[in-house]
């Protein structure tokens, strides 16, 4: 459709600029990460700008700032996800990782270092009493040293006196009154002390397994752990919180690409805000134009509904009158037209001629037989239709002639 020309350009810009939303911008937004509010600010904040200027820069400086935003939680979470660790790397005077996510995820409020330095502290000697530091330095996973077992003779017990006497024709000599039930028991605290430092070393090689670290994050995978390791679980805990972490970048990054499209596109140069107004304008224009052309087509329908209703309504109501001036013409109903009173007072209904050959006959009989001088006139009786106009019954009477 051509656009009309009867209107310059930028009356279009000026009426459609009235339909903009005359409320002020409320200069601040909630933080969709922390829930705080950000106070925005942009260029001409203070003075009156020209709205749809106004309301570019706003949501220019909006959408920077949620960039900005979200960017940074990006970030975070990525940091989380690559080193979920949080381990001590200073003499416990500085830390490295989320202390939060690591306190969440693992149940623990100390350090991973920490945790890991307090389960070999007894696999480790740092006894300093003998001469010289420990000889025993720290030794790789799965090498492990145990303190041994007490040997002390208790106050209670009672030793033999033993003497190593050589008996005749034999080559070695042999303990002469030994208690052999005191030796069984020590084999058999031995023994029991032999199966308990298997079970705990067995025990703590699990642990090297699942706890061990590198830099900020485990030495072994899950998958390289042993379905028997009870320290499995934790691991498999603790990556279902990582787990959490990656969905959660995934929804940040899904909110955040929109904004970047929307800012390179459009919200990066103002001067694309003039491009979009040209295209605002010619939108405009072509709709309110579109709008007029509708309402004018619009209403010639209805018009010529109108008519044509109109048109039926008073071939039915011709039909209707027709039917009633035949009705008075044939003399079944009466068109209501009475003559003087006469001098009782009593009016008499007058005689009703369809045409005016009739009634002209009706006045030369009058005047042949009764001496009468009568001359016709036109009944003036009419009757409104359902369409509102009025017809008339076209009937004639005779009334006397004076001259």
């Amino acid at each position: 459709m051509p656009y009309s020309y009867t209107k310059h350009f930028n009356d279009y810009r000026r009426d459609r600029r009235k339909t903009l939303p005359k409320r002020n911008i409320y200069p601040t937004i909630i933080n969709p990460i922390s829930g705080n509010l950000i106070t925005l600010e942009w260029e001409g904040q203070r003075r009156r700008l020209d709205k749809e200027v106004e309301i570019f820069r706003y949501k220019q400086a909006m959408i920077k700032k949620l960039i900005e935003v979200y960017k940074k939680e990006v970030i975070r979470l990525s940091k989380i996800i690559d080193q979920p660790l949080y381990i001590c790397t200073d003499d416990n005077s500085r830390h490295a990782g989320s202390q939060k996510f690591w306190q969440h995820a693992s149940k623990m409020k100390e350090s991973l270092s920490s945790h890991i330095k307090k389960r070999e502290a007894k696999y480790y000697s740092e006894d300093s009493s003998i001469n010289g530091p420990c000889p025993w330095e720290r030794r790789a996973e799965g090498t492990v040293w145990f303190s041994k077992p007490s040997t002390k003779i208790r106050a209670e017990s009672k030793p033999f006196i033993m003497s190593c006497v050589k008996r005749w024709g034999d080559k070695e000599p042999y303990l002469f009154r030994i208690d052999i039930d005191s030796i069984d028991a020590q084999m058999k605290a031995i023994e029991e002390y032999r199966e308990k430092v298997v079970e705990d070393t067995k025990d703590f090689k699990y642990f090297c397994k699942a706890y061990y670290y590198k830099g900020l994050n485990w030495m072994h995978t899950i998958g390289d752990l042993h379905d028997d390791n009870p320290y499995k679980q934790f691991r498999i805990d603790f990556e279902a919180e990582v787990q959490k972490v990656r969905y959660q970048k995934k929804r940040v990054e899904a909110k955040l690409d929109p904004l970047v499209e929307s800012w390179n596109s459009y919200y990066c140069d103002e001067k694309n805000l003039e491009a979009r107004q040209d295209e605002l304008d010619k939108k405009y224009r072509y709709r309110v134009e579109r709008e007029k052309e509708i309402r004018e087509s619009l209403e010639q329908k209805r018009r010529v509904k109108r008519e044509l209703k109109r048109e039926q309504l008073i071939a039915e109501v011709e039909v209707e009158m027709k039917q009633w001036k035949d009705d008075i013409h044939s003399g079944k109903d009466t068109c209501g037209c009475t003559s003087s009173p006469n001098s009782e007072g009593v009016r008499a209904l007058k005689k009703h001629y369809s045409t005016l050959e009739d009634a002209t006959e009706g006045a030369r009989n009058a005047l042949l037989k009764s001496g009468l001088h009568l001359r016709p006139y036109k009944c003036p009786v009419k009757k409104k239709g359902r369409d509102g106009r009025h017809y008339k019954c076209g009937g004639y009477h005779l009334t006397k002639f004076e001259g």
